[in-house]
C-alpha cells in the first residue's frame, strides 16, 4: 500500500477543492449510487470547447469527494474532447488510487466489515 497516496486522498477529502454549487453553469449533472450512498452533482462551465470552471456538491463518500476534488486539478482550462477521452487510468497515472484509501480506512477500522457502509461515507 502506498501511504503517500492514502494521505493525498485523505487531504483531498478533508479539504476538497471546488466543493460548491456554481451559480452559473453550462451543464449540471446529478448522479447517485445506492451501493456506496454517493449523491453528487457536477457543474461545468464550457466556453469555446474548453472547461472554464468546474465544481461539485452533494453527500459523497470520502473516496468520491477526494476524486471529485482531485479532478478539478486537471480538467479546468482543458479542451472538452481531451477530457472526454480520460478514464480511471488517467486518475491512476496522475497518482490517485481510491482503492488505497478504501484499504487504508478498512485497516484502521478492523471492526467494520468491508460490506458495511462506513459512517464517513455519505
Amino acid at each position: 500500500m502506498n501511504e503517500e497516496n492514502g494521505l493525498l486522498i485523505q487531504e483531498y477529502s478533508k479539504n476538497p477543492l471546488q466543493n460548491f454549487a456554481l451559480a452559473t453553469y453550462t451543464i449540471k449533472q446529478h448522479e447517485g449510487n445506492f451501493i456506496c450512498w454517493d449523491d453528487i452533482t457536477v457543474y461545468l462551465v464550457i466556453e469555446d470547447n474548453k472547461i472554464q470552471d468546474y465544481s461539485f456538491d452533494g453527500n459523497c463518500s470520502t473516496i468520491t469527494t477526494a476524486a471529485a476534488s482531485f479532478l478539478s486539478e486537471f480538467i479546468i482550462w482543458e479542451d472538452i474532447q481531451t477530457v472526454l477521452t480520460r478514464s480511471y487510468q488517467t486518475m491512476l497515472d496522475k497518482g490517485f488510487d481510491p482503492l488505497v484509501m478504501m484499504d487504508s480506512w478498512l485497516r484502521s477500522n478492523p471492526s467494520v466489515k468491508s460490506s458495511e457502509k462506513p459512517s464517513n461515507w455519505g
